[in-house]
């Protein structure tokens, strides 16, 4: 039990992807359930790699818009990132990035595209980019994806 007079529940489903081990936790407090999914790393830890609900499967492939996000605002020239998974016929979803440049700086979107195909598996990196001027956000400051979709 996580807090006292909390009612809680959790389980944890064991998996392979890719051939590296994956969990999906889910943790139920008060009736609220929220599902991660995480990866064991080499050295035995586990990470989170994005909540279930924003994963997107592309050509049966799960990817996580956290890790890409994550390598995304790595760029100098990008202030926000947001990714998206957009319905596709061939591949069932296709990334779509959305960018924030810093303020000031001049974003290439072809550089930024060449930063992530250096630094993510190709299946990873979004087909869809646009460069906003700020994310919307929810009124607790995170950014509402679904306006994005």
């Amino acid at each position: 039990q996580f807090l006292p007079g909390v009612q809680t529940a959790s389980s944890i489903r064991n998996s392979t992807v890719n051939g590296l081990p994956q969990s999906s936790i889910s943790i139920t407090l008060d009736g609220v359930n929220i599902q991660d999914n995480t990866l064991k790393t080499t050295d035995g830890f586990f990470t989170i790699a994005g909540r279930r609900k924003d994963m997107l499967i592309s050509g049966g492939v799960n990817v996580y818009p956290a890790e890409i996000e994550g390598e995304l605002l790595i760029h100098p020239a990008v202030q926000d990132a947001a990714v998206v998974g957009v319905s596709d016929p061939v591949w069932g979803e296709r990334g779509v990035a959305f960018v924030v440049p810093v303020t000031g700086a001049m974003l290439s979107v072809d550089e930024v595209i060449a930063h992530a195909r250096r630094n993510l598996a190709a299946f990873k990196v979004p087909t869809r980019w646009k460069v906003v001027e700020a994310l919307p956000r929810t009124p607790t400051q995170r950014i509402a994806y679904h306006l994005l979709k």
